[in-house]
C-alpha cells in the first residue's frame, strides 16, 4: 500500500512537473514574441523619425527657395517701378545730367537761342 500511494504522489508530482514545463514554454514563448514586437516597434519609431527628419529638410529647402524667389520678385518689380519713373521724368541732355549727379544741382539749362 505504501508502494501504490508513493506512485500515486510519483505520478501527481510527474503530472504538476509537467504542466509546470508547458506554462513555461507558453510564458517563454510569450516573452519572445513580446520581444520581437517590442523590437519591431523601436524599428517603425527609428523609421519615423528619420522620415520627419527628411521631411524637415524638405520644407526648409522649400522654404529657402521660397525666400529666394520672393527676393527676386521684389528685385524685379523695384527694377521696372525704376525703369518706368525714368521713362516719363523729361530727359536732359547727358553734360546736364552728369553735372547734376556730381554736383547736387539741377540739371543746367541751354541758353535760348536766337531766331530769325
Amino acid at each position: 500500500m505504501a508502494a501504490e500511494a508513493a506512485g500515486g504522489v510519483l505520478d501527481r508530482d510527474l503530472r504538476a512537473l509537467s504542466e509546470v514545463g508547458l506554462a513555461t514554454g507558453t510564458v517563454r514563448a510569450r516573452v519572445n514574441e513580446l520581444g520581437a514586437t517590442q523590437a519591431e516597434t523601436l524599428a517603425l519609431r527609428q523609421r519615423l523619425a528619420d522620415q520627419e527628419a527628411v521631411i524637415g529638410r524638405l520644407l526648409a529647402a522649400g522654404k529657402a527657395m521660397l525666400a529666394t524667389a520672393k527676393a527676386e520678385v521684389r528685385a524685379q518689380i523695384k527694377a521696372e517701378q525704376a525703369r518706368q519713373e525714368a521713362a516719363r521724368r523729361p530727359s536732359a541732355p547727358p553734360s546736364a545730367r552728369s553735372a547734376s549727379r556730381t554736383a547736387g544741382a539741377p540739371p543746367a539749362r541751354r541758353p535760348p537761342t536766337a531766331r530769325a
